[in-house]
Protein backbone atom coordinates (compact mmCIF):
# COMPACT_ATOMS: atom_id res chain seq x y z
CA UNK A 1 0.00 0.00 0.00
CA UNK A 2 1.32 3.70 -1.05
CA UNK A 3 -1.65 5.82 -0.30
CA UNK A 4 -5.32 6.20 0.31
CA UNK A 5 -7.65 7.40 -2.53
CA UNK A 6 -10.81 9.52 -1.11
CA UNK A 7 -9.18 9.48 2.12
CA UNK A 8 -10.77 5.65 2.65
CA UNK A 9 -9.57 2.98 -0.16
CA UNK A 10 -5.73 1.82 0.15
CA UNK A 11 -3.92 2.55 -3.22
CA UNK A 12 -1.47 -0.69 -3.89
CA UNK A 13 1.64 -0.70 -6.11
CA UNK A 14 1.80 -3.87 -8.48
CA UNK A 15 4.82 -4.59 -10.44
CA UNK A 16 4.52 -7.22 -13.24
CA UNK A 17 7.13 -9.33 -14.77
CA UNK A 18 9.38 -7.28 -17.08
CA UNK A 19 9.89 -4.24 -14.02
CA UNK A 20 6.58 -2.02 -15.15
CA UNK A 21 4.01 -0.86 -12.11
CA UNK A 22 0.90 0.21 -12.08
CA UNK A 23 -1.35 2.20 -9.18
CA UNK A 24 -5.06 0.12 -8.00
CA UNK A 25 -7.15 0.36 -5.73
CA UNK A 26 -10.44 -1.99 -5.38
CA UNK A 27 -13.48 -0.92 -7.49
CA UNK A 28 -16.17 0.31 -5.57
CA UNK A 29 -14.47 1.09 -1.99
CA UNK A 30 -14.08 -2.23 -0.63
CA UNK A 31 -16.70 -4.81 -2.18
CA UNK A 32 -15.80 -4.64 -5.26
CA UNK A 33 -16.03 -7.93 -6.17
CA UNK A 34 -12.13 -8.51 -6.47
CA UNK A 35 -12.31 -6.66 -9.21
CA UNK A 36 -9.15 -3.87 -9.63
CA UNK A 37 -9.82 0.06 -10.68
CA UNK A 38 -6.43 1.21 -12.53
CA UNK A 39 -5.20 4.25 -11.36
CA UNK A 40 -2.00 5.08 -12.99
CA UNK A 41 -2.01 7.34 -16.53
CA UNK A 42 0.17 4.10 -18.18
CA UNK A 43 2.55 1.53 -16.29
CA UNK A 44 6.05 2.86 -15.34
CA UNK A 45 9.24 1.86 -13.78
CA UNK A 46 9.73 2.64 -9.89
CA UNK A 47 12.30 5.49 -10.10
CA UNK A 48 15.04 5.59 -6.86
CA UNK A 49 13.48 7.11 -3.56
CA UNK A 50 11.87 8.96 -2.70
CA UNK A 51 9.42 8.27 -4.80
CA UNK A 52 6.32 10.83 -5.55
CA UNK A 53 3.84 8.08 -6.39
CA UNK A 54 1.19 10.72 -7.79
CA UNK A 55 3.15 11.74 -10.10
CA UNK A 56 2.00 8.75 -11.84
CA UNK A 57 -1.60 9.01 -11.49
CA UNK A 58 -3.91 9.47 -14.40
CA UNK A 59 -4.63 13.40 -13.97
CA UNK A 60 -8.60 12.42 -12.65
CA UNK A 61 -7.28 10.82 -9.26
CA UNK A 62 -4.66 13.51 -8.82
CA UNK A 63 -6.95 15.54 -6.33
CA UNK A 64 -8.11 12.83 -4.30
CA UNK A 65 -5.00 10.78 -3.46
CA UNK A 66 -2.64 10.57 -0.14
CA UNK A 67 0.57 9.50 -0.17
CA UNK A 68 1.56 7.41 2.92
CA UNK A 69 5.12 8.22 3.02
CA UNK A 70 5.98 12.47 2.29
CA UNK A 71 8.23 14.91 3.17
CA UNK A 72 5.55 15.75 5.99
CA UNK A 73 5.29 12.27 7.78
CA UNK A 74 8.85 10.75 6.84
CA UNK A 75 12.04 13.36 7.00
CA UNK A 76 14.40 11.05 4.87
CA UNK A 77 11.72 11.53 1.86
CA UNK A 78 12.64 15.33 1.82
CA UNK A 79 16.28 14.04 1.84
CA UNK A 80 16.56 12.22 -1.52
CA UNK A 81 18.95 10.19 0.53
CA UNK A 82 18.58 6.47 -1.76
CA UNK A 83 18.24 3.57 0.50
CA UNK A 84 21.59 1.58 1.07
CA UNK A 85 21.68 -1.54 -0.77
CA UNK A 86 24.03 -4.49 0.46
CA UNK A 87 24.47 -7.81 -1.81
CA UNK A 88 24.46 -10.87 0.69
CA UNK A 89 25.92 -14.50 0.29
CA UNK A 90 22.73 -17.08 -0.58
CA UNK A 91 22.12 -18.15 2.83
CA UNK A 92 22.76 -15.28 4.34
CA UNK A 93 19.91 -13.30 6.70
CA UNK A 94 19.04 -9.53 7.78
CA UNK A 95 16.68 -8.80 11.03
CA UNK A 96 14.56 -5.63 9.67
CA UNK A 97 12.94 -3.59 11.99
CA UNK A 98 10.21 -1.33 9.78
CA UNK A 99 9.93 1.96 10.45
CA UNK A 100 7.49 4.97 8.99
CA UNK A 101 8.07 4.99 4.96
CA UNK A 102 10.61 1.86 4.81
CA UNK A 103 8.74 -1.16 2.35
CA UNK A 104 9.99 -4.20 3.82
CA UNK A 105 10.06 -7.26 1.33
CA UNK A 106 10.07 -10.91 2.69
CA UNK A 107 11.28 -13.75 0.03
CA UNK A 108 9.03 -16.73 1.27
CA UNK A 109 10.26 -19.25 -1.09
CA UNK A 110 12.79 -21.98 -0.02
CA UNK A 111 14.87 -24.32 -2.20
Amino acid sequence: QVGWLDASRPVFLETREGGLSTLYCRAGGGGGGGRREALSAAAFEVPRQPVDFGAFLAAEYGSRFEQISTSRLDPRFATGTPAEFTEFGELHHVDVLPAAGTLVLFDSVSL
